[in-house]
Parts: C-alpha cells; structure tokens; sequence
C-alpha cells in the first residue's frame, strides 16, 4: 500500500512539473523534453505546426519526454493535454503527438472538432506512417509525417 501511495504521489510530482513546463509557452506548438531534435529541426517543426495550426483553426503540437517515470502514457497524454491549455476556441480543438523515451512509445490525442475529423482511424494510419522513423531514431522526419498526415 505504501509503496502505491509513493507511486502516486511520483508520477503527480511528475505531471505537475510537465504541466508547469509545457504551460509556459501556451503558443508555442514543440515541447522536445527528450532532446530528441537540433535547434533547427524543433524551430522548423514548430512554424510548420504553427502554419497547419492556422490554417486548420486547430492547435497541432507534438511534445516529447525523456521519461514517464513509470507513469501510464495514456494518462499523461490526456492530463497535459487538459491541463497545459492546448487546444484552440471552445472545443480545445487540436492534435496533441506524445513521445515518450521511456518507455518507447509514443500516443496521439485528437480533440474537439478534430476528434471527428481525426478518428480512431485516422489516428492508426499517422501512427502506421511514422512508427518506423520513431523506430530508426528520425525524429524529425517522423513529426514531419505526423504533419503530413
């Protein structure tokens, strides 16, 4: 029992510290944590995303992390999302791309209006495109499908 309350209050300790991190910039559209892109890949990415974010009136933003120090990327992926202020009008209309070191995996959230046009799917096919170049390390060219797409 205690060693689940430790647990629990790690991975809260964990969420609060991404939330306050990612919640900085509330424009900006790549959180690299892991490091995973050079300067200039993460600055071409995100006017890239921040092109497609205006022209569709929907946030699209990928984030990475070094670790989820145990902690469920499912549930990761859905608390930054509600809680780093993605998400663009009413609806919080956006596309959120989580990859996360470790472990290796990686998650796509669609919301709002975007959970329509982007669907369960959808959401398979960008991962169908983009999870051998997660998987060679191409990061760049892996979010760069994720935008494609």
């Amino acid at each position: 029992m205690k060693k689940r309350l430790f647990s629990a209050i790690l991975v809260l300790m964990l969420l609060l510290s991404m939330a306050v991190s990612v919640s900085a910039a509330t424009d900006a559209f790549v959180y690299d944590e892991a490091g995973l892109l050079t300067e200039g890949e993460r600055t071409d990415l995100a006017n890239r995303l921040a092109q497609l974010s205006d022209t569709y009136n929907a946030q699209i933003v990928v984030v990475t992390m070094a670790s989820a120090q145990g902690s469920d990327v499912d549930l990761i992926l859905e608390y930054l999302y509600d809680t780093a202020g993605f998400g663009y009008g009413e609806d919080l209309d956006g596309v959120l791309l989580l990859v996360c070191m470790d472990p290796r995996e990686y998650r796509i959230l669609s919301n709002g209006y975007c959970g329509t046009a982007i669907n369960t799917g959808a959401i398979d096919d960008i991962g169908n495109a983009i999870v051998s170049d997660l998987s060679g390390g191409d990061y760049a060219e892996a979010f760069g499908g994720f935008a494609d797409k």
